[in-house]
C-alpha cells in the first residue's frame, strides 16, 4: 500500500470513528431525554402531591422524576398514621440546619451498611429506649456520652 492510500485510509478511519462517536453520543442524550416523565403524563393525584416540583420538573434527572412519581402513587395507599408520621418527619427535616442534615445522612448511610441482624438489634434497643422514663433516658444518654468521649479522646 502506498503512502497516499495509507493516509487516505487513516483519514477515512478517523472520520468514521468521529461519526460513530457522535451518533452514540446523540443517541445517549436523546435516550436520556425520552426516559424522563412529562409533567402532563402524571395523573392529577401525582401532580397535586408533587406540585412543589412543577416549576423545575423538566430539569430533574429522569431517575428522580421516576422515584418521585412512584412515591406519589404510593402515598394514597398509606394509612393516615403513616402519612402523619411522614409529614411530621418532613417538617423536622425542613427545620434541620445543613450540619444536622449532613450528620443525619452520614448516620443513615452507616445504618444502611449494617447487616440485617445489626439493624434488628439497633431497632430493638431503640424501641426499649423509647419506653424509658425521661429521667432514665437522661441518665443513659449521659453515661453514653461519657463512654463515647473516653473512646474518642
Amino acid at each position: 500500500m502506498n503512502l497516499q492510500n495509507k493516509t487516505t485510509q487513516n483519514l477515512i478511519t478517523r472520520i468514521l470513528a468521529l461519526f460513530l462517536s457522535s451518533v452514540l453520543f446523540t443517541t445517549t442524550v436523546l435516550a436520556q431525554d425520552v426516559d424522563g416523565i412529562e409533567w402532563s403524563d402524571l395523573d392529577t393525584q401525582q401532580q397535586e402531591i408533587l406540585n412543589r416540583f412543577m416549576d423545575n420538573w423538566d430539569d430533574l434527572p429522569a431517575q428522580r422524576q421516576e422515584r418521585l412519581a412512584n412515591a406519589a402513587s404510593r402515598w394514597d395507599q398509606l394509612s393516615p398514621e403513616k402519612k402523619a408520621r411522614l409529614k411530621k418527619w418532613r417538617e423536622r427535616w425542613k427545620d434541620m440546619t445543613p450540619e444536622q442534615r449532613k450528620r443525619f445522612k452520614k448516620r443513615l448511610h452507616h445504618f444502611r451498611d449494617l447487616t440485617p441482624a445489626q439493624k434488628h438489634k439497633l431497632r430493638k434497643n431503640f424501641k426499649r429506649f423509647k419506653q424509658l422514663t425521661p429521667q432514665q433516658k437522661r441518665r443513659l444518654l449521659k453515661r453514653w456520652k461519657r463512654q463515647r468521649s473516653k473512646h474518642d479522646g
